[in-house]
């Protein structure tokens, strides 16, 4: 079944483990544990209080029994055999969800989920995450010192989509300087100024511009740093655009009027930048797109304000 994708697992390599595992040979498993083996802990199996139930097979169950199941039928509009259903999962659980789960629909008569998407492990300066360890990272402090977008940035550019990736504060100031800062609002900032002092009223840009190369490709199989890649090589073509431009250079001699056209398409291409981030940066994407559709163009404020 997984061979032939009516589940697919991504990547590959642990699609790979999920069928050598299956290729050893399965039999069947049990859905309770001894009482005094969990020490009281755990729902106790209905008609025999000796038995509780095996924490998985509760905790996967939720799957469904949180959007109803048991009581009424709304579940089935988002569980069913139409909708897209995608876990994403660590992995050290992929044998829960990529087999015993699979089961569990299977002999219920139940939908599978299409997709099973297992990413790695994030260590901590190089160490693994551990409660005994001491060094658990706090996500709202984080987000306290370079705000939560920076984060975003970081979690899906600087980190691998399904290999371990290692956090420090350091990488993640760093890729905000470099990417957002330096970059995406480095960009804003001189072609809105540039377009302000042209004079340049607005630009006209579709309700759905295309999507660069590459984007909805990499979307698909999940590769989101490579997507934001796709952006970023757009925001480095307008970046050499005006390099060898310098319609700086014009307006200052007093012929803004000629650089509009050039402003225009500037605008046209930030506006795409800026329609397409939205998944990953939505702020930032909201901004990217008012900025542009304003009339008249003003100089944008930073939009990632460097940090002391």
């Amino acid at each position: 079944m997984i061979g032939g994708d009516r589940v697919r697992v991504v990547p590959r390599s642990r699609k790979n483990e999920v069928l050598s595992f299956i290729r050893q040979g399965l039999a069947d498993i049990s859905i309770s544990r001894d009482a005094r083996r969990t020490a009281g802990w755990g729902i106790p199996v209905p008609g025999d209080t000796s038995q509780t139930l095996y924490v998985w097979f509760d905790a996967l169950i939720n799957y469904l029994s949180g959007q109803g199941l048991g009581s009424g039928y709304a579940w089935q509009d988002v569980w069913n055999e139409e909708t897209r259903k995608i876990h994403v999962i660590g992995k050290n659980v992929w044998k829960l969800h990529a087999v015993y789960w699979l089961a569990f629909l299977l002999s219920a008569g139940l939908a599978l989920p299409d997709q099973i998407v297992v990413h790695g492990f994030l260590t901590a300066e190089g160490k693994k995450i551990s409660k005994s360890g001491g060094n658990s990272v706090d996500p709202f402090e984080t987000i306290r010192e370079f705000g939560s977008e920076s984060l975003r940035y970081y979690l899906l550019k600087g980190v691998p989509s399904f290999d371990d990736g290692d956090f420090s504060q350091a990488c993640v100031r760093r890729l905000r300087d470099s990417g957002l800062a330096g970059g995406l609002g480095n960009l804003l900032s001189r072609v809105t100024a540039l377009c302000e002092k042209a004079g340049v009223e607005g630009c006209d840009v579709p309700a759905r511009p295309e999507p660069p190369q590459g984007y909805g490709e990499s979307i698909e199989r999940f590769g989101f740093g490579q997507a934001l890649q796709s952006l970023w090589d757009v925001i480095a073509s307008v970046n050499r655009d005006l390099a060898e431009r310098r319609p700086w250079e014009l307006i200052s001699a007093g012929h803004g009027r000629d650089v509009r056209p050039q402003c225009a398409g500037w605008l046209t291409r930030l506006h795409r930048i800026g329609f397409w981030i939205k998944p990953f940066l939505p702020h930032a994407g909201q901004v990217v797109l008012d900025t542009v559709c304003r009339r008249p163009i003003k100089a944008a404020a930073p939009l990632f304000p460097r940090l002391e």
